[in-house]
C-alpha cells in the first residue's frame, strides 16, 4: 500500500490521538481541522486497518465524502435525519457489544474499534441540539468500553454551542489556531493557540494536543488529495479485504 504517513514522532502522536477514548479537534475557520481529521483517518487505515470501522457525519458535505467508499465505512451521512439515525444505530451497536461483554465477563471490547467522525460538531448541535445532545452524551459516557470513539471537529468555540456536559466527557483535545486568547483558554485552559500563524498564508498548521494535564505542541501533517485518493482506491480494490 502506498501512503505517505506522518513522520516519526507525529505518526506516534496521531496513534496516541486515535487511542484516546474521545477527541475534540477545535480551531478557527481555516486552522487545519479537516486536514488533521483526514490525516487521522488515513493513519488509522494504514496502521491497523482490520481493527478500524468508520461512521462519518459530514454536515458540510465536503470533508469526509471520499472515505464513504472504503470497506471500513459503516455509514456516511450529511442530511440531519441521516446523521441522527447514524448516532442511534451506533448506540445500538454499542448496547449489543456491552450486552455481549457482560455475558462473557469482559470489561473492554477486544474487536474492531469504531470511530464516529463528526467534521463540524457546531453545525450538528446548532440545528439539532435537542435530538443530538443526548445521543452524543450516551456515546461519550459508554462508548469507550465498547470500542467506540468520537472524534469531533468544531470551529464554534463557545460554551453555548459546546456545552459543559459534553466537554467534561472528552479527556483529550487538539487546539489549532484560534482567533483570540480567550478561545485558546476555553479549549485547553491556556493561551497560545491565538499566536499560531494562519495556515492559509504560512502553508503550515500547528496545534496543541492536551492529554490530561500534559500539553504538546505539534505540526499538523498534511496529506495531499492525490495521496489520499491513492489510499482510498487501494482499499476499494476487491483484492484488498479487511
Amino acid at each position: 500500500m502506498r501512503y505517505v504517513t506522518p513522520s516519526g514522532s507525529v505518526y506516534a502522536l496521531y496513534q496516541t490521538m486515535l487511542d484516546q477514548p474521545h477527541l475534540l479537534v477545535a480551531g478557527a475557520t481555516g486552522s487545519g481541522k479537516s486536514v488533521l481529521i483526514n490525516s487521522l483517518i488515513g493513519t488509522a487505515l494504514y496502521g491497523s486497518p482490520a481493527r478500524v470501522r468508520l461512521v462519518l457525519l459530514d454536515p458540510k458535505t465536503t470533508e469526509l465524502w471520499q472515505w464513504e467508499s472504503v470497506p471500513h465505512t459503516i455509514s456516511y451521512g450529511y442530511e440531519l435525519d441521516d446523521m441522527l439515525r447514524q448516532l442511534r444505530d451506533t448506540i445500538g451497536i454499542m448496547d449489543t457489544r456491552l450486552h455481549h461483554m457482560h455475558a462473557v465477563g469482559e470489561r473492554l471490547w477486544s474487536g474492531a474499534q469504531i470511530y464516529v467522525i463528526i467534521d463540524e460538531l457546531g453545525d450538528l448541535l446548532t440545528t439539532a441540539k435537542i435530538d443530538a445532545l443526548p445521543l452524543l452524551q450516551r456515546l461519550l459516557n459508554l462508548g469507550r468500553a465498547a470500542g467506540i470513539h468520537l472524534i469531533m471537529g468544531t470551529q464554534c468555540l463557545l460554551s453555548s454551542v459546546l456545552p459543559t456536559q459534553l466537554r467534561v466527557n472528552i479527556p483529550s483535545v487538539v487546539c489549532l489556531r484560534t482567533a483570540t486568547k480567550q478561545q485558546s483558554r476555553f479549549i485547553i485552559d491556556r493561551p497560545g493557540a491565538e499566536l499560531f500563524p494562519n495556515p492559509r498564508t504560512s502553508g503550515k498548521a500547528f496545534g496543541f494536543f492536551r492529554q490530561g494535564a500534559d500539553v504538546e505542541r505539534f505540526t499538523v501533517h498534511r496529506v495531499d488529495d492525490n495521496e489520499q485518493m491513492r489510499l482510498v482506491n487501494w482499499w476499494k480494490d476487491p483484492a484488498h479485504t479487511i
